[in-house]
C-alpha cells in the first residue's frame, strides 16, 4: 500500500464523523417520581406495571422500584407540534449491567445542578435536553433507537431558554421562536438529520422526521436536504 494511500487514510479516519445524531430539546423541565410495582399476575397475557406518584417519606418495599417521568413543555416554543416530550427512566444504578440512569441521566443532572440536583431540577427550570442512544443500542421495529435524556444546561428564565433554541434551530418569521417553515433548514439541522440517517438509514429516519422534532418541515423534503447537504 502507498504511502499516499496511509496518508488519505489517516486523514479520512481523523475526519470520520461520530456516530448517531443529535436531537436538542428546550423548554421548562418537569419530573414526576413515580413508584413502579407488578402485579402478581398476568391480565390478558400480559403483566402491566402499576405506577403511583411517591409521596414525602414513602420507604420502597423489595418489590417496588423509583422510575422518573421526564416532561419538558417543547410546545410552549412551538405551539403547532403535535406531540410532547416525555421519557420515563428506571432509576437504577450501573452495576454488572450498564443502566441509562446510571451512565446518562445522573451524570448529566449533577454536571449541569450539583451533586443535590433535586433541589434545582424539581423546581421546573428551563433547560436543554439531548436525546441520546441508550446504552442498551436497543431501537423499535421500525429503527427508532430508544434515547435517554441527557441535561446539557439550565437557563435561568424562559428568555435564556427561547434564546438558545433560536440560536440553533432558528426563528419564524412571524417572531415566535421556533423552527423555520420556509422549506431551508439551518445547517445545524440539515447536519442533524444527515448523522441520523446514517446511524438507522433514510427509511426509519423519514419516520422519525413525521413527529417534527427537528423542525415544522416536509418530512421528505427535510431527508432529501439532508441526504443532500454538503459542508
Amino acid at each position: 500500500m502507498s504511502n499516499e494511500i496511509f496518508s488519505s487514510l489517516q486523514q479520512l479516519a481523523d475526519e470520520a464523523p461520530e456516530a448517531g445524531y443529535i436531537n436538542v430539546n428546550y423548554g421548562k423541565l418537569t419530573i414526576n417520581p413515580m413508584v413502579v410495582s407488578w402485579p402478581d399476575e398476568a391480565v390478558g397475557g400480559k403483566k402491566t406495571p402499576k405506577k403511583v406518584p411517591l409521596k414525602a417519606g414513602y420507604v420502597l418495599n423489595a418489590q417496588e422500584s423509583l422510575e422518573l417521568e421526564v416532561l419538558i413543555d417543547i410546545q410552549e416554543f412551538n405551539q403547532e407540534l403535535q406531540f410532547s416530550y416525555k421519557k420515563n427512566v428506571p432509576v437504577k444504578k450501573s452495576g454488572t449491567v450498564l443502566t441509562d440512569w446510571g451512565e446518562i441521566v445522573e451524570p448529566s443532572l449533577i454536571a449541569v445542578f450539583g451533586k443535590a440536583w433535586t433541589s434545582k431540577a424539581m423546581l421546573n427550570p428551563y433547560v436543554e435536553v439531548e436525546d441520546v442512544a441508550g446504552v442498551s443500542g436497543k431501537a423499535s421495529d421500525k429503527g427508532k433507537v430508544y434515547t435517554a435524556p441527557k441535561f446539557l444546561r439550565a437557563f435561568e428564565n424562559k428568555a435564556e431558554c427561547a434564546a438558545a433554541r433560536e440560536a440553533k434551530y432558528g426563528k419564524k418569521a412571524g417572531g415566535s421562536s421556533s423552527a423555520p417553515t420556509n422549506n431551508t433548514p439551518p445547517d445545524a439541522v440539515l447536519k442533524q438529520v444527515k448523522a441520523l440517517i446514517g446511524s438507522v438509514g433514510a427509511d426509519a429516519t423519514l419516520t422519525m422526521l413525521e413527529s417534527k422534532s427537528f423542525g415544522d418541515f416536509e418530512p421528505a423534503n427535510l431527508l432529501k436536504l439532508a441526504q443532500e447537504y454538503t459542508e
